[in-house]
């Protein structure tokens, strides 16, 4: 709901239980409605210490690599964060229903760059 209704790139996160080392956290800045928080950044898998961190802190939730968005939200982020990624989706769209909509689907495919959702958006 929060995802349609605010236009926002929602991402679901878990409560740590105990410090892992081999997961990403997101790092929160406050509750902006019940169970939806404001994420100011995201922290890659962390050494042993840095998890124990924000373990203690308690504004730290796991990563789950789970996303929610509208469409027009993610296209709008990739044209910000990744402009090579909006383009291809640009060439991708515009032959959409044509006679060369598979041809070209193929081609951008093959020519896209490729980037883990994290890594193009989300960081």
């Amino acid at each position: 709901k929060t995802a349609f209704e605010g236009d926002f790139l929602v991402t679901v996160g878990l409560k740590p239980t105990f410090p892992h080392t081999g997961l990403g956290y997101l790092e929160t800045t406050g509750e902006i409605q019940d169970g939806v928080f404001k994420v100011s950044s995201f922290k890659e898998k962390p050494d042993l210490d840095r998890a124990k961190e924000f373990l203690a802190k308690g504004n730290y939730f796991w990563n789950t690599g789970i996303y929610v968005w509208s469409v027009k939200t993610i296209f709008e982020a990739f044209a910000k964060h990744s402009p090579k990624i909006s383009q291809s989706l640009e060439k991708i769209f515009e032959c959409i229903g044509t006679e060369k909509e598979k041809e070209t689907f193929l081609k951008v495919y093959e020519e896209a760059e490729s980037l883990p959702i994290d890594t193009a958006v989300s960081e």
